[in-house]
């Protein structure tokens, strides 16, 4: 027979979290668990192998293999220091990011200066290249060539 990871929990006074954690440690445990839509089920066997790691562990006292609908003295004690590792791992996250977050401001902002100074040198290019357009469609004046042509004019 199959019980559910929160039948399990209560019957073992302890959290969903630790028995999951149990389930992922404990080797040939696995063999014991089922998926099913509701969730994950865990034979008799699962729950005899769960328990007996709890009292090697001292996580919990020695439990009674009566099946509870509630739970009586549920110790929180390990959840706790689970949680506050997993606060401390978030933070330490959260300050990464926000360091990398400014490095990606800072590298934004070089790039912007980088496309302001090409855009500015792309216009003097233009200008350039626009009055020196303009120098060579200008018609040099007929009256120069003669002069000029006369100058070096062959006698």
């Amino acid at each position: 027979m199959y019980y559910s990871i929160s039948d399990v929990s209560k019957q073992l006074k302890v959290s969903k979290v630790t028995i999951y954690k149990k389930i992922a440690k404990i080797n040939g445990l696995k063999e014991h668990v089922k998926q099913l839509k509701e969730g994950k089920c865990i034979t008799e066997e699962g729950i005899e192998i769960i328990k007996q790691s709890l009292q090697d562990s001292q996580f919990i006292k020695p439990l009674q293999s009566e099946f509870t609908a509630e739970p009586e003295n549920i110790d929180f004690t390990n959840d706790l220091i689970v949680y506050k590792q997993l606060i401390e791992t978030l933070e330490n996250q959260n300050k990464e990011l926000k360091q990398d977050k400014l490095k990606l401001y800072e590298q934004l902002e070089i790039k912007d200066n980088q496309i302001e100074n090409l855009t500015r040198l792309t216009e003097n290019s233009q200008k350039l290249l626009k009055q020196q357009q303009v120098l060579l469609l200008e018609e040099p004046e007929p009256s120069r060539i003669k002069s000029f042509m006369n100058i070096f004019k062959r006698k």
